[in-house]
């Protein structure tokens, strides 16, 4: 089943240790369409804030977001609707993280990576300082996996278990820069071990518990209907 054709069921849920307690929803989730009768979520809730890229760098806007109903075909599965921002296209949106203001932010560079079996590492950087992702995982033969972050002597390993069944797992990092502006590392990423199951999972270096590079700050999920 294609993205695209994926229900509005959102949920919040517990990874690991992790607690989260916002929302954040990625940028193209806007574009595809939700079926349903009701909002996935809040959207009236406030404030929301935008990340959008300009010529000088990233940086986080207040955002206004919207529930509309599209017109479906005969005979097409329906009803369907859209949900939009005011900003245009954002590369995600967040609502109800404590220590996000509004304002210009650092990006890392490169933004955008997928682990996978063959591919088990990725780096990137931010203020001259490198950070380390790497992906072990025993899939086939089970549904688990760990996503391991790294930086100098410190690392921390994020358990992802098959919550909805395994098969066809993909691990993404959207988005990596200083989005909570303390200058370390924060990331958006999607660590699934099943096809259908899309978890948006925003991690935050200030909600890091004691010793801990990052803490999970918000989580939402899309699952197939």
């Amino acid at each position: 089943m294609s993205e695209a054709r994926l229900s509005g069921a959102f949920a919040f849920l517990v990874f690991g240790a992790f607690q989260s307690s916002g929302i954040v929803v990625l940028g193209s989730d806007l574009y595809d369409g939700y079926y349903g009768e009701t909002p996935p979520f809040a959207v009236d809730q406030e404030p929301w804030l935008g990340l959008v890229e300009e010529r000088e760098g990233f940086v986080l806007i207040p955002a206004e977001l919207e529930w509309t109903s599209l017109e479906v075909a005969p005979g097409a599965e329906g009803p369907r609707f859209r949900l939009s921002a005011d900003l245009g296209r954002p590369l995600l949106l967040v609502s109800e993280v404590r220590g996000l203001r509004a304002g210009r932010i650092a990006g890392a560079s490169p933004a955008m990576a997928d682990l996978s079996v063959r591919t088990a590492r990725a780096e990137v950087e931010l203020g001259g300082v490198s950070y380390d992702f790497s992906l072990e995982s025993s899939y086939p033969e089970a549904c688990t996996a760990v996503v391991t972050v790294s930086s100098g002597n410190a690392s921390q390993r994020i358990p992802v278990e098959g919550v909805f069944g395994c098969g066809d797992p993909h691990f993404a990092i959207h988005w990596a820069g200083d989005l909570d502006s303390d200058g370390a590392l924060d990331f958006l990423a999607t660590f699934s071990m099943k096809y259908s199951y899309h978890p948006r999972q925003l991690f935050l270096s200030s909600a890091a518990a004691p010793g801990e590079l990052v803490g999970l700050a918000a989580l939402t999920d899309r699952t197939a209907s």
